[in-house]
C-alpha cells in the first residue's frame, strides 16, 4: 500500500487524540487492513519527531515481542520496538501517576543508564 503523506498525517492525528485524550484505540492495521508494517513505523516517527520538537528527547529505544510464545499470543510474526523518551524515565524510588497511564501493566526490564564521561 502506497500511503500518502497526508494519510501518514491523519493516522498519526488519530493516536495522538487518543493520547492525548487517554483513551484506547482500535488498532490501525484492523481499521485499514492495507496497512504495512513499514507505514505504521512511519507514522510512528511522524509522533515522535512532533515530541522532539516540542522538546523531548530520545532516552532510549524499546524492542518487544522478542519471546515467541508472546508473538504467537498477539499473533505477530516478528518483534516490534519503538523510541523511549526522557519524560518516560522514572528513576528507583520513583513513583508514575497512574492517571499517566492507559492499561497499567508491570513488566520487569533491564536497563542501563548512560553515564557521562568525566574525560
Amino acid at each position: 500500500m502506497q500511503v500518502t503523506d497526508e494519510r501518514m498525517v491523519y493516522w498519526a492525528n488519530h493516536l495522538k487524540k487518543a493520547e492525548e485524550n487517554h483513551k484506547g484505540v482500535e488498532p490501525l492495521t484492523s481499521i485499514d487492513q492495507e496497512m504495512t508494517v513499514e507505514t505504521a513505523y512511519q507514522i510512528q516517527l511522524v509522533n515522535i519527531q512532533r515530541k522532539i520538537d516540542l522538546g523531548q528527547r530520545i532516552a532510549g529505544k524499546k524492542i518487544g515481542l522478542t519471546s515467541l510464545a508472546m508473538q504467537n499470543l498477539l499473533g505477530v510474526n516478528e518483534p516490534d520496538y519503538g523510541h523511549l523518551l526522557d519524560d518516560m524515565i522514572v528513576e528507583n524510588g520513583g513513583h508514575l501517576s497512574y492517571k499517566k497511564v492507559l492499561q497499567p501493566k508491570v513488566e520487569a526490564e533491564i536497563a542501563k543508564k548512560k553515564v557521562k564521561s568525566l574525560v
